[in-house]
Formats: structure tokens, sequence, C-alpha cells
């Protein structure tokens, strides 16, 4: 399957897997973009920085755009905030330091969960002379 991320000029081939459990299909992604967005994480959450330091948009990108991340977060950071913690910039470091993807709207998949280890035994499969 192809998807388009921005910093590339043509779309990557991203391998796809389908749980045998779950029969959910799991889409393999470059380790530094978030979940369901097109920018690297880093873009983001300096982007998000920006805004809490110096109440400002970064010219770079597109306003719109670092809106509606500057909302997922408010989100997650509603969500996720204790009273230990008083300022946006202390949300912000935990919820990255914690693999929370900061920017998201959703309530239910905002966890980012790395793969450890295979779920499943992987094999070897080895052809006969000829094939393959």
């Amino acid at each position: 399957m192809e998807r388009y991320f921005d910093d590339y000029k043509c779309p990557l081939w991203l391998k796809r897997y389908r749980c045998a459990d779950c029969k959910s299909v799991h889409t393999v992604r470059p380790r530094q973009y978030y979940r369901r967005f097109q920018i690297e994480r880093i873009v983001i959450i300096w982007s998000l920085l920006e805004r809490i330091v110096s109440g400002k948009w970064l010219r770079c990108l597109v306003r719109q755009r670092q809106q509606y991340w500057w909302k997922g977060f408010v989100k997650q950071a509603c969500r996720e905030a204790s009273a230990q913690e008083s300022s946006y910039l202390d949300i912000l470091k935990r919820l990255s330091g914690d693999g929370i993807i900061v920017n998201t709207h959703s309530l239910d998949y905002f966890k980012i969960k790395p793969i450890v280890e295979a779920p499943y035994l992987s094999f070897a499969v080895t052809f006969p002379t000829g094939f393959g």
C-alpha cells in the first residue's frame, strides 16, 4: 500500500500485516512518524513547543494544520493532566516521554505501542533450486 509523507517526493510502499487473532491490519511505517500523521513527530512537537513558549505558530508550516495539532494536544493534556503539572510545557514533556501521541484527537488509540518481539514464531522457507 502506498502512503504519502511530507518529506518524500514519491509515495512510500508500506508493509501491512493481518493479525491471525483479531484479523485487524497493522501497517509498518517509518519510526519518526506518529500513526495517522504525515509529518515527522519532531516537527509536531516543535510546533507545539513554539506555541507554548511564544504563543505563535511556526511560519514554515500551514497555520490550520498546526491548529489541528494544538486542539489534539489540548485534548490529550486535559485527559492526562495531573495536579502537580501546572503548565502545558510540563504536560508536553511528560506526554512525549511516556509514548503518547501528543497531538491526536483519539481517546482510544493515543499510545505508541512498539513491537518488542514478534507475536508468532518466524520461520524460513527454502525453495528448491530453480525457484524464486
